[in-house]
């Protein structure tokens, strides 16, 4: 019996709908839905599609533009020389809808290009010209004349000066968002030029800018009223701060009536400063004060008292940090969805349990390099079922015990980072992994421990998607293992795993039916010839890092290796 619908059934417009869904939370499904029939290739072409360019992909590039013309969103670039991809970019009709550049450590950029892309009627309205060689104030003016309707741009680490920035504040007239970081000759008047001519100035980013001082950054909270992110790490203070403190951090930030996120790093961030944004009121939600000398637990607990709607919190680094002071901080958090506590390095497993217990909207947990693992745990165990995300790496004193308690804590993990735990063992990883059964990705690289990974795991099979065991001493009896218990995964990084030979390889590829990138570099024992057979019976492949620099002088070798 036939189906009485069909796919040509559904409205285009529905299917866009669930496309463009699908598209935004998980790009790989987009792409197996286009292999399906024409007509979902045909609306899958017409998603938001994003173009990195590397040298590989330059043959394949006239019939990409040709197949996304009218979809072309966003362009990146990384590779030493993109002159002739844009070239050809430039000459197609692909950039009619293109919004977004990225160009980051590029040997020299191809200006008659790049103010064609400026031409662009629809206007692109993110720009990103990261660590460009030769990057000039002058060239920096031109740019910004081609791209009068940029919102967003970041220049960081370039070697610009208050020159180039000045030109950024003259042309970009609707700039929002501006990253500054890494450019060691700017001054205050960078700053005092954006905020005077961007009127709808909302993130200023500037760190590793040294002369810039705190006056700088007082001035912009001072006089830009819609700003809402800034981002700054150590400060000096300038004679005219001191004769003039009307444009101080502590008396500016009264001024921002939008300020929604503060990052301070390696600052002076001492009780005035702390008792003055919390006076102010702001719709604070996001704060971070890492590594930051100065702050004491008193101007803390003032500061968290009064921002009790906090979501996200970064305190890095902070010796003051002791399980106790958490316990008496804790009940100013029930709001957070995200906390940063790495390199707080008197903190233990009652510091992990207290934020479990205590603040039910949590979904990520970041506790690097602390005593997470010391102490005992309190019966019975209160889950966090929120908790998607734990990033636990260098963490020397976690047990395979404590480990698996953290899996009964959190039972909806999707996303956990063990790496150079040093007493972990897959015995741990087991106990995690029957516990939280959403767990999709899962990073243990640097495990130097001979372990079996999947001795004792249940006979069942496993959702992760990700897997990164990068430096790990982990043998063929390890991957084989994980390859058949892990059948849906997607990204597997092995590189430095030198006990690995071609046989664990073999066994990943025939039971990972949808792998899609596999990095098996400085794995010495393998080589690319031995590998060639084995990696062609996976169509799905897409990001192959081969062992070692290709040697064979086979040419049908090298088509078998890398026919993808």
């Amino acid at each position: 019996m036939e189906p009485t619908t069909t796919i040509l059934d559904v409205p285009p417009d529905c299917w866009k709908l669930i496309l463009s869904k699908l598209h935004h939370n998980h790009h790989y499904y987009t792409h197996i839905l286009s292999l399906t029939c024409k007509q979902l290739l045909t609306l899958t072409n017409t998603l938001p599609f994003t173009l990195t360019l590397s040298p590989p992909l330059l043959p394949h590039l006239p019939a990409l533009l040709r197949r996304f013309s009218t979809s072309l969103h966003s362009l990146s670039a990384t590779a030493t020389t993109v002159s002739s991809a844009l070239s050809l970019i430039v000459s197609s009709a692909a950039t009619t809808h293109l919004r977004c550049i990225h160009l980051t450590d590029i040997d020299s950029l191809p200006i008659d290009a790049i103010r064609h892309l400026g031409s662009n009627p629809n206007a692109v309205k993110l720009l990103t010209l990261c660590n460009i060689k030769g990057l000039s104030d002058d060239l920096l003016v031109d740019i910004c004349v081609a791209f009068p309707l940029v919102e967003e741009i970041d220049v960081s680490f370039n070697d610009l000066s208050d020159k180039g920035i000045l030109g950024i504040a003259k042309n970009l007239k609707f700039l929002k968002r501006v990253k500054l970081s890494g450019n060691v000759l700017l001054t205050d008047k960078s700053l005092m030029a954006l905020s005077d001519c961007c009127l709808d100035l909302e993130e200023v980013e500037v760190l590793g800018c040294s002369v810039v001082t705190q006056y700088g950054i007082g001035y912009v909270m001072h006089r830009s009223s819609k700003l809402r992110r800034v981002s700054m790490n150590t400060l000096i203070h300038s004679r005219v701060e001191m004769s003039n403190s009307l444009f101080s951090i502590e008396t500016s930030v009264g001024f921002c009536k939008n300020l929604s996120n503060i990052e301070f790093y390696t600052m002076n961030v001492d009780d005035a400063l702390l008792c003055s944004i919390a006076k102010a009121n702001l719709p604070l939600t996001s704060f971070t004060a890492s590594y930051c000398y100065k702050v004491s637990l008193s101007g803390l607990s003032t500061f968290l008292c009064a921002y009790r709607r906090l979501e996200k919190l970064g305190l890095e680094g902070h010796v003051i940090l002791t399980d106790e002071a958490i316990k008496g901080l804790v009940c100013y958090l029930g709001n957070l969805v995200e906390i940063d506590l790495s390199y707080c390095y008197e903190l233990t497993s009652s510091t992990f349990q207290m934020l479990v217990k205590n603040c039910p909207a949590l979904e990520e947990i970041k506790m690097e390099c602390t005593l997470l693992g010391d102490g005992e745990l309190c019966e019975p165990l209160v889950k966090g079922d929120n908790i998607r995300c734990l990033k636990l790496d260098s963490n020397n004193r976690l047990t395979d015990d404590m480990l698996g308690k953290i899996g009964l804590m959190c039972p909806n993990l999707v996303y956990l980072d063990a790496s150079d735990c040093r007493n972990l063992t897959s015995e741990g990883i087991r106990k995690l992994v029957n516990c939280c059964r959403k767990l999709e990705y899962l990073v243990v690289a640097g495990w130097k421990k001979s372990v079996l990974f999947g001795t004792g795991f249940e006979d069942t099979s496993y959702d992760l998607e990700m897997l990164q065991l990068e430096d790990g001493k982990f043998g063929d009896e390890c991957i084989s293992a994980i390859a058949k218990a892990c059948p849906k995964l997607l990204y597997v990084n092995l590189a430095g795993c030198t006990a690995l030979t071609s046989t664990s390889v073999k066994v990943l590829v025939e039971n990972c039916e949808n792998l899609r990138e596999l990095n098996m570099s400085r794995c010495s024992n393998l080589s690319s010839e031995s590998l060639a057979g084995i990696v062609s019976t996976r169509p799905s492949l897409r990001t192959i890092t081969s062992p070692i620099k290709y040697t064979s002088t086979s040419t049908g070798t090298k088509l078998g290796f890398f026919h993808q």
